[in-house]
């Protein structure tokens, strides 16, 4: 997999994604259009528990950049078995066990 990030606030919106980490934390910036709070970074191995609210910096796959450079949606998403952030179906949010700390994209 290519290397794809993403940065999020845990349980809560997806801020931003790059094809580097750099690049990722800028896109969240400039679409929160301020600096943000200190976040955590974590690769494939990192924990999977989380503190909610909490701002986190993560692997993520092809699939769920290209949702977020296409914008103008809510896109929910979950960390998945490999530890990339994932876009989620909307129909698993509640039916599918291993996915944790589903979160909901406000991009517009």
């Amino acid at each position: 997999m290519g290397e794809y990030y993403a940065v999020y606030q845990s349980g809560a919106e997806l801020l931003g994604v790059g094809l580097t980490s750099p690049e990722a934390l800028q896109d969240a910036e400039r679409w929160r259009d301020r600096t943000l709070s200190p976040l955590t970074s974590y690769g494939l191995d990192g924990p999977r528990g989380e503190t909610r609210g909490a701002y986190y910096l993560r692997p993520c796959t092809p699939e769920l950049y290209a949702a977020v450079q296409a914008g103008g949606r809510s896109i929910p998403y979950a960390m998945n078995d490999e530890g990339y952030l994932a876009v989620l179906d909307p129909r698993e949010a509640y039916s599918y066990p291993d996915w944790r700390e589903v979160g909901k994209s406000s991009l517009l």
